[in-house]
Parts: structure tokens; sequence; C-alpha cells
């Protein structure tokens, strides 16, 4: 992986399930150290922090779905703050597109 180009963003929240503290996960992983261990690798490493927390908060389904309203806020706070970096960006980080599982 020597010489990549890698953002990372935070996406703090445990809106819509059923137990709180997912929200905690960013700051967990920064604490194991995969940014400096990327870095120490030769990576160009950006941190682009993370975005606001947002907590859970007790929600009865509604056709299945919990905090429906708050979930869809977070993805567009997400997909807004990833535009603005890759706009802001003058040589673009490789984006990946995940690979999807056969059975979809």
């Amino acid at each position: 992986m020597t010489g990549a180009r890698v953002g990372v963003l935070g996406v703090p929240t445990s809106a819509g399930s059923y137990n709180a503290g997912q929200d905690k996960a960013p700051a967990a992983w920064r604490s194991a150290g995969p940014v400096d261990q990327l870095r120490a690798r030769g990576s160009d490493v950006a941190d682009d922090g993370d975005l606001p927390v947002t907590r859970h908060r007790p929600a009865e389904p509604v056709a299945g779905l919990r905090d429906l309203e708050r979930v869809a806020a977070v993805v567009n706070q997400t997909a807004v703050r990833v535009a603005e970096i890759r706009a802001d960006d003058p040589c673009p980080r490789r984006w990946v597109e995940p690979e999807r599982p056969a059975s979809l």
C-alpha cells in the first residue's frame, strides 16, 4: 500500500440503533492507531476529523425502521462532507467502491 492516498472521515452515530455506543467507534478506531500505521507504511493519509455526534435515542420502529429521519440526516451530512472534501482536494484520493456480495 506504499504511496496510497487515503482519506478518513469519522461518522460518530448510533442513530437508528437498538442500543447506544456505536457513536464511540470513530474515536476507538483512531485510538487503535491505524492512521499512524498507514503513514508509517508510506501512505498519504488525510484525517478529515469527525462529523458531529448523533446519539441513540429510544424510538419504536416504524415499518421496521428506527428513527429514520435522524438516520437520513446523518447520511445526508456524510454525503455533503465527502463532497466538500473531494472538491477541496486538488489531487483526489483513491476512492474504492466496496465489493458487493454475490447474493445482491
